[in-house]
């Protein structure tokens, strides 16, 4: 898409100054697959390591429904040879900060001591055992965690709301799973689960920090070299479609105001039409400042609710995301806030947004592109990003640009063509 000027004051400054040359990635394959990325960053005496997966709530089977969770919460749980006090302890005593997920591990350590925090990834990564008492304690944990959103009416309102929207899709059901699957995970199915997705072939590395790419590869090679690829076989995930119908479901719930979800199945971070959608998110539902049209006549005009928002790139991935509009208000306002909804929709779907819209929108979105850059983690998130979904490096140089290239008469086709407001699923928690 070529890039256009755009009238506003400083959107060309913002343009100039994008963020690629500041953010050179090195890459380099090893023998058994595994990706490593370095970002060079001399001004930060720190690095951030990211270790990612590709695994999840997306290939867990529905019969162990947050497998994938549980696992994610014990790979600092203990190796063959630390406890996980431990690794805590080895960590701490070098100023270390570490997380995990179920697609991997972050760790935050000083340049000099590198080494021990690749140790310590090698080690999560390659040689968790699970302890049987600590699976025990964090299933416990992840069953009071069901528990607590259990009693959470916007949490719920969300959760029904994904699984009328994708149906047989893994993404119908929450990330920590079900109570009645989760009860019966034990030891051996968090094992399997990692020795199914946890190999060299699997696994990106990346490096953002005051690094060299030559001593980062040989130190990987140290502690990774050794591990032998296994290719992992991901399972069929199950097609999901835009519904041709209205799905409404109400939690009836003795609180004080009810949380809707109004939306559809969206779009893939891959689609076409995800430059005009990311703009139309800012004038619809998600401008900063309360300042988008949902928040502007539900909120400030017709005083229905404090917090209210819409989007349809937000959950963008490798897998669609959905379209959606939220509110939490009061249950004699249910009827003005969906139809509120409805009728934004409708509206952007036949009428082009206003110059002065789509100028705000840009404007906000260029300038805000590169506070995106500014620490270590955030540089890998990105180039995490440009690996996963096969961007190459100009994609930070594009990607304000297509921002700014992106025309009204754009907006309105990609919305006729991705927001429906005769077809929806509607979710409901509160008093009924």
């Amino acid at each position: 898409m070529k890039p256009r000027r755009i009238a506003a004051h400083g959107v060309e400054e913002a343009l100039e100054s994008a963020p690629a040359a500041r953010l050179e990635r090195n890459r380099v394959v090893l023998d058994n697959g595994l990706v490593i990325l370095v970002n060079e960053n001399p001004t930060s005496p720190l690095v951030s390591i990211v270790a990612h997966v590709e695994s999840g709530q997306r290939y867990e089977p529905e019969a162990k429904a947050g497998v994938s969770y549980l696992m994610g919460e014990l790979l600092d749980g203990g190796t063959k040879d630390r406890s996980a006090q431990r690794i805590a302890s080895d960590l701490e005593y070098i100023g270390g900060v570490l997380s995990t997920t179920s697609s991997g591990i972050r760790i935050k350590v000083r340049t000099q001591d590198l080494g021990r925090g690749l140790q310590t990834a090698a080690d999560c990564l390659r040689r968790p055992i699970f302890p049987a008492d600590r699976v025990a304690f964090e299933r416990d944990r992840q069953l009071a965690g069901i528990q607590h959103d259990a009693d959470n009416p916007k949490k719920i309102a969300h959760t029904v709301f994904d699984d009328l929207v994708y149906g047989a899709h893994p993404y119908h059901r929450p990330a920590k799973g079900y109570a009645e699957t989760v009860r019966r995970l034990g030891r051996k199915d968090v094992l399997e689960y990692h020795r199914k997705y946890f190999v060299p072939d699997n696994l990106i590395l990346v490096f953002a920090g005051d690094v060299k790419t030559e001593e980062v590869v040989r130190r990987v090679e140290d502690v990774f070299g050794d591990w032998k690829p296994a290719k992992p076989e991901f399972p069929p995930i199950p097609a999901v479609r835009r519904q041709k119908n209205v799905r409404r479901k109400w939690h009836d719930m003795k609180r004080a105001q009810i949380h809707v979800y109004l939306g559809h199945l969206g779009i893939r971070r891959s689609d076409p039409d995800y430059y005009p959608l990311y703009v139309l998110d800012e004038i619809l539902g998600h401008g900063a400042g309360f300042t988008d049209r949902i928040s502007r006549k539900l909120r400030d005009e017709q005083g229905l609710a404090y917090s209210v928002n819409a989007s349809s790139t937000e959950y963008a991935g490798k897998e669609p995301g959905v379209f959606y509009a939220y509110i939490g208000t009061s249950r004699e306002n249910y009827d003005k806030a969906v139809e509120g909804f409805l009728e934004e929709i409708r509206r952007v779907r036949v009428e082009e947004v206003t110059p002065e819209e789509l100028r705000s929108a840009q404007t906000y979105l260029v300038h805000h592109y590169v506070f995106g850059f500014e620490t270590n983690s955030q540089r890998a998130n990105q180039i995490l990003l440009l690996e996963r979904y096969g961007f190459d490096t100009n994609h930070f140089v594009e990607h304000p640009r297509r921002i700014a290239a992106v025309t009204a008469s754009e907006i309105l086709a990609a919305a006729a063509r991705n927001l429906a407001a005769e077809h929806y699923s509607l979710s409901v928690a509160g008093p009924k």
